[in-house]
């Protein structure tokens, strides 16, 4: 179904009125996202990194089983691993629970 520039929708919080909504939707994609892979545990019998992606064609859902973690499985780790984003606050905001690039 094709989307409507005729009417205000929302994305996020605020609204986008129509001409910025058509300029969104006509914007061209012709660059691939990379996700970036990290290491989400440590095999007991050898001792390896097991790492994983962000990649949501690469993991797994309640429909189908990649044999990786689900797409809503948590990840934790060290309050030193958010250093790389605290130091640079005009590229990163850091709220509970979520990182986001600004800009």
């Amino acid at each position: 179904m094709a989307r409507s520039c005729a009417r205000a929708e929302h994305r996020g919080s605020r609204p986008l009125r129509p001409a910025a909504l058509c300029a969104l939707l006509a914007r061209p994609h012709t660059s691939e996202r990379r996700f970036p892979e990290f290491a989400i545990r440590i095999d007991p019998s050898t001792g390896e990194r097991v790492t994983s992606t962000c990649d949501p064609a690469k993991l797994s859902n309640y429909v189908t089983d990649r044999g990786t973690p689900q797409y809503l499985t948590r990840v934790l780790f060290r309050r030193e691993v958010l250093g790389l984003y605290t130091s640079q606050p005009s590229r990163y905001r850091i709220e509970d629970g979520r990182l986001s690039p600004l800009g």
